[in-house]
C-alpha cells in the first residue's frame, strides 16, 4: 500500500469531516462471498453453455463469441437467459442471498471494510455513499452501529429524501437494489439515468470530494459521463486499486487528475484509513479520556496477529506526535526560565506530553508477547533521541533524556509487579541512545542521577533539601497513573524501591570489574528513607539466599543465572549506599 498517499487521504479526511463521497464497486463486497460482475459474467457462460451443449466450457470467453459472434459481456450473457427483469433479478439473487448450505459463515455478511465504513459513518468522517452494487451489506453493517441511513435506490426515492447535510448517512443505490425489478445491469441499462438520479449525482459530484474504491468504471458509461462532465475541481478524487488503472479507468483518473492508491483490498485500505484517522483523532485530543481509548485499542491490537499492523501505527503514531512536541517546545537556548520554578514547568510539562503514550507504553510491556519487544525498543529509544543537543543551558540538554526515563521507570514498576524480570533486562540493554557520535544502553544513559547534577534538581519547589531529587519528581509523577487504579500507595512505593534497587544491582552488574575494590551505582529513593537499611535491600538479600536460583531474576536469566553472582551484587550495592550515606 502506497503509504504517502494513505497519509494524504487520512489527513484530508481528517480535516474536511463529511466532505468526501465514497463511490464503492463490486470489489468492496469481494470479501464476502459476494461475486464481481465479471465473475458473474463467467458463471453464467458456464451455465448457458451446459444449457446449451450439454457440457460446460472450459473456456467461457471463447465459446461465448464463437457460438454468438459477440464479445463476452454482462449484458450479452444475461440477455440470453433472462427476457424480463423480473427473471434478470431472480438471477441475481442467487449470486447475492447466503444459501443455507454454505459452509463459511461470513459469506454473503458485511466484510470488515464494511464495518470500517460503517465506523466512519459513525465517526461523521463520511455522509455519503454512492454504490453500484445491489447488496445490502451496507446496510447492515450500518444498523450494527446503530444507523438508519437514507436510502436512494429508484429516481421516484430522490423526491422528499432528507437532504444530504441534515442525514447521518445517505446512500445512493445507482443500479438500485436487488430486491427491485428495476435494477440496472445491462448495457443499454447503464448508458443513461433518470433525470433526477442523473442531477443528484452531478451536485454531489460537484459538491463533494470523492473517495473510488472496488470500481472498474468500465461497463458505467452514465455514471463515467458524468464523473467527467462534472466541472468543479474543489476536492481531489483519490481511487483505491488493486494494480495500476488502464484502459477507461486510467483516461478517467487522468482527466480528473485523480490520485491512485494500490491497495491488497477494500478490508485491509479501509480498516488502515480508519486506524490512522484514530491516531489523528488521538493527536488532535488533550481530553484524558484520550488515553483510556487508547489502551482500549491496544488491548484488542495486541492478543491477535491479524492487528499487528494496527499495533505498530497505535505506538508508531503516538510517538512521532511526542517527538514533534518534543523537538519543536523545548529549546535550550534563548530567554528559557532556568529557575527552580521553570525547571518545575519543563518536567510536568514532559510528563503531560506523555499521557497517551506512557499509558499504552506501559499495558504494552505488560500484556504483549517476546514478538512486540521490538517496538517497546523502538519506541523508548524513537523518544530518547528526540532532542538534540543545541548548546545552551547544560541543565536544559541533560533533562532531554527525562521523557525517555519517565517511560523507562513507569514501565519498569510494571514489569516488576508482574515479575517480568527478563524483558527489564532486555530493555536495559537492549534500546541504545545516541550520545555524541556514539551510542549507549538504556541501562547507562537512563538512571535518573546519570542524567542531571543533584543541586540543580534541589532548585525545585519542596525539594531543596532532597537528596534525590529528581527521583522523588518521577516518583510522583508516575504515582499519579498508577495509584490508585492499579494499586494503593504502600503498595506502588513497595514497587518502586523494589525497581530501583533491581535497577542498581543490574547496573553494578554490567559495569563492575575485577580490578576495582568497590561497586558504584546510581543512588535510589530509597537510600534517603530512614527504613531503607532494613527494607528493601535486606529483603531482596534474604530471598536470594533461601530461594538461591529460584529467586525469580535469577530463575530468568538475570546475574549469569548465578545466585551467587546476584548475592555477591546485592551485598556489594548495598554496602556502597552505607559507606556513601548522604553524599551524593
Amino acid at each position: 500500500m502506497e503509504t504517502n498517499q494513505i497519509v494524504e487521504l487520512s489527513y484530508s479526511l481528517h480535516i474536511n469531516k463529511g466532505v468526501y463521497a465514497l463511490l464503492l464497486g463490486s470489489g468492496v463486497s469481494r470479501s464476502a462471498g459476494i461475486p464481481t460482475g465479471w465473475e458473474i459474467t463467467v458463471d453464467l457462460t458456464k451455465k448457458l453453455s451446459l444449457i446449451t451443449d450439454g457440457e460446460e466450457s472450459a473456456s467461457p470467453e471463447a465459446w461465448f463469441e464463437k457460438k454468438y459472434s459477440l464479445p463476452l459481456t454482462y449484458s450479452n450473457v444475461i440477455d440470453r437467459l433472462g427476457n424480463s427483469p423480473e427473471e434478470r433479478m431472480g438471477i441475481l439473487n442467487s449470486y447475492i442471498e447466503p444459501k443455507a448450505d454454505e459452509v463459511a459463515p461470513e459469506n454473503k455478511t458485511p466484510t470488515s471494510a464494511h464495518r470500517a465504513i460503517a465506523r466512519l459513518v459513525k465517526s461523521g468522517t463520511v455522509k455519503v455513499i454512492l454504490t453500484t452494487n445491489f447488496d445490502r451489506l451496507l446496510e447492515k453493517a450500518l444498523e450494527e452501529q446503530g444507523i438508519s441511513p437514507t436510502v436512494i435506490s429508484s429516481p421516484e426515492a430522490t423526491e422528499g429524501a432528507i437532504p444530504l447535510i441534515h442525514s447521518p448517512c445517505t446512500i445512493i443505490k445507482i443500479h438500485g437494489d436487488y430486491k427491485d425489478t428495476r435494477i440496472k445491469n445491462t448495457l443499454d441499462e447503464l448508458s443513461n439515468y433518470d433525470s433526477r438520479i442523473e442531477s443528484l449525482l452531478t451536485r454531489i459530484f460537484d459538491e463533494f470530494g470523492l473517495l473510488i474504491c472496488g470500481w472498474s468504471a468500465e461497463w458505467d458509461v452514465a455514471l463515467r459521463s458524468l464523473i467527467e462532465s462534472t466541472k468543479s475541481r474543489r476536492f481531489q478524487i483519490y481511487w483505491a486499486t488493486l494494480k495500476q488503472l488502464s484502459g477507461t479507468a486510467d483516461t478517467l483518473a487522468k482527466l480528473r487528475s485523480a490520485k491512485q492508491i494500490i491497495v491488497k483490498d477494500a478490508d485491509e485500505f479501509f480498516e488502515t484509513i480508519e486506524s490512522k484517522l484514530n491516531a489523528l483523532a488521538l493527536y488532535d485530543s488533550p481530553h484524558p479520556l484520550s488515553a483510556d481509548l487508547a489502551v482500549i485499542e491496544l488491548k484488542k491490537y495486541v492478543v491477535e496477529e491479524k492487528f499487528k499492523i494496527k499495533l505498530y501505527d497505535l505506538f508508531n503514531n503516538e510517538a512521532k506526535r511526542v517527538v514533534k512536541k518534543l523537538q519543536l517546545n523545548y529549546p535550550t537556548n534563548g530567554s528559557v526560565d532556568v529557575s527552580g520554578n521553570g525547571l518545575e514547568n519543563r518536567l510536568n510539562s514532559y510528563f503531560e506530553e506523555l499521557k497517551v503514550l506512557l499509558p499504552i507504553f506501559v499495558e504494552g510491556v505488560t500484556w504483549g508477547e517476546q514478538k512486540h519487544h521490538y517496538l517497546w525498543f523502538k519506541i523508548l529509544s524513537d523518544i530518547a533521541n528526540a532532542q538534540k543537543d543545541e548548546g545552551g543551558y547544560q541543565v536544559l540538554n541533560d533533562l532531554k533524556f527525562y521523557p525517555a526515563c519517565l517511560l523507562l521507570y513507569s514501565a519498569g514498576v510494571a514489569l516488576v509487579a508482574n515479575n517480568n524480570y527478563q524483558l527489564l533486562e532486555s530493555i536495559l540493554l537492549e534500546v541504545k541512545i545516541k550520545y555524541s557520535n556514539d551510542e549507549k544502553r538504556a541501562l547507562d544513559e537512563l538512571p535518573v542521577y546519570t542524567l542531571t547534577r543533584n543541586e540543580w534538581m534541589q532548585q525545585l519547589p519542596g525539594k531543596e533539601r532532597q537528596y534525590t531529587a529528581l527521583n522523588n519528581k518521577i516518583f510522583e509523577q508516575i504515582g499519579s497513573y498508577f495509584v490508585p487504579n492499579k494499586m494503593s500507595s504502600d503498595e506502588f512505593e513497595h514497587v518502586f524501591d523494589k525497581f530501583e534497587f533491581l535497577f542498581a544491582m543490574i547496573y553494578s552488574h554490567y559495569n563492575s570489574s575485577d580490578d576495582r575494590d568497590f561497586i558504584w551505582s546510581p543512588p535510589s529513593r530509597f537510600s534517603w528513607k530512614e527504613e531503607w537499611k532494613t527494607s528493601i535491600t535486606s529483603k531482596t538479600e534474604d530471598d536470594i539466599i533461601k530461594q538461591g536460583n529460584k529467586w525469580l531474576p535469577v530463575d530468568q536469566g538475570l546475574f549469569n543465572s548465578d545466585k551467587e553472582r546476584a548475592l555477591l551484587i546485592c551485598k556489594e550495592v548495598r554496602k556502597f549506599k552505607q559507606k556513601l550515606g548522604f553524599r551524593w
